[in-house]
């Protein structure tokens, strides 16, 4: 469980980034193509300033450009992540 609480949250979004970084995308979307923050979601948050959550949604992507990340090394990062979940967790120092 530790395992799923820690891990999935920062796969899931690296996964989304690296999908839109094969699609050429400059941001986040999701995989029906709809926006990664949507309407609702901003009015929400009470965001009335679109450029911090549209800098969140291309963040992630334009450090993969950056890079120039290949599969592989996204494979990798993604398997340290499942594999070393504990030591970005509170309970690890308990």
């Amino acid at each position: 469980m530790l395992l799923l609480r820690n891990s999935a949250t920062k796969c899931s979004l690296l996964s989304g980034a690296m999908r839109n970084f094969g699609a050429k995308q400059d941001r986040m979307i999701t995989a029906d193509g709809q926006e990664f923050y949507p309407g609702h979601m901003r009015r929400l948050l009470n965001f009335n300033d679109d450029s911090f959550l549209n800098r969140i949604e291309s963040f992630v992507i334009n450090k993969l450009i950056e890079l120039n990340v290949t599969i592989e090394e996204y494979v990798l990062v993604t398997v340290i992540t499942f594999c070393n979940p504990g030591k970005c967790s509170p309970e690890f120092h308990q």
